[in-house]
């Protein structure tokens, strides 16, 4: 009887998703688990390498890539588990928290959403989880003023990533590694597929809280290593599907004349930052 679903949206990431994988069957292979791979039209056979040595693993392949939310969602229609785990395929898990963490959540009541901690490959701290956002604190968290502080934070060595070894209720929780039941997932009705890449889960964390209420966890006990690659010209900034979800996103939980005021006036600062860090790039170079 199937249990676990770990459903993993895939795109041309073949060393990572291998390495997802391994840590997979490492620490939290057994019985009545599977792993779902959706893969949004790689250009490689990694995946039919790595279905043929695990019976557990199978792989849906879509012609074209479709979407991080797409992706997910086609992947929980074919999930057998009653629980859920939404991973990145850059995720590597490096000991049985995730696990443990798999054991309570079976135990826990319906209508929950859980995460656990997010670490980079050097042991620093990432962020894996908001609070309420207003519009204030979210033109702050994302327009360029945010990214910029936070490339700053990068530089200095300074992390601004809130620390806590206890479990925290939250409002958002990031989408890199989400637990919750089948049944509540398809209920909040999945990832609005509008969403191409970015801010799909925030989307998702405003409708279960508006179904389910505020069980929304950030379970600091239990760790994970997310393999994000940044770059020194914040990848964010340079992402067209980010700033475009950004602004679908401020519409939807904010208004249009706030996602307009954001367009508006973040859209010139942004260009400025981009290339006061392209200077500054080529000037290193020299």
């Amino acid at each position: 009887m199937i249990e676990i679903s770990i459903v993993i949206a895939n795109f041309n990431n073949p060393e990572l998703i291998r390495t997802c994988l391994e840590s997979i069957d490492e620490f939290v292979l057994r019985p009545g688990l599977e792993v779902i791979i959706v893969d949004n039209g790689s250009e490689n056979e990694e995946l039919e390498i790595l279905r043929s040595d695990r019976s557990h693993l199978s792989v849906k392949y879509l012609q074209k890539n479709m979407g991080f939310g797409y992706a997910i969602n086609r992947g929980v229609e074919l999930a057998r588990g009653r629980d859920l785990v939404i991973l990145n395929s850059d995720v590597e898990i490096t000991d049985f928290s995730l696990q443990t963490l798999l054991t309570e959540f079976a135990f826990a009541n319906n209508h929950a959403l859980w995460s656990p901690n997010l670490f980079d490959s050097d042991g620093n701290h990432q962020l894996a989880s908001l609070p309420k956002l207003g519009r204030w604190p979210f033109w702050i968290q994302f327009s360029v003023f945010g990214e910029a502080v936070n490339y700053l934070s990068r530089k200095l060595g300074i992390s601004n990533v809130r620390q806590t070894r206890e479990d925290d209720q939250v409002s958002y929780l990031y989408g890199t590694c989400l637990i919750v039941k089948k049944e509540d997932f398809v209920r909040v009705g999945g990832f609005d597929e509008k969403y191409f890449l970015y801010f799909e889960d925030l989307d998702f964390c405003d409708r279960f809280r508006k179904i389910f209420g505020k069980n929304i966890w950030l379970k600091s006990r239990s760790q994970i290593i997310h393999q994000a690659r940044g770059s020194s010209a914040n990848a964010n900034s340079m992402n067209w599907h980010y700033q475009r979800s950004k602004y679908i996103y401020a519409r939807e939980a904010f208004g249009p004349i706030f996602a307009l005021a954001l367009i508006i006036f973040d859209t010139p600062l942004r260009v400025l930052y981009m290339s006061i860090l392209r200077i500054g790039n080529k000037q290193k170079k020299i």
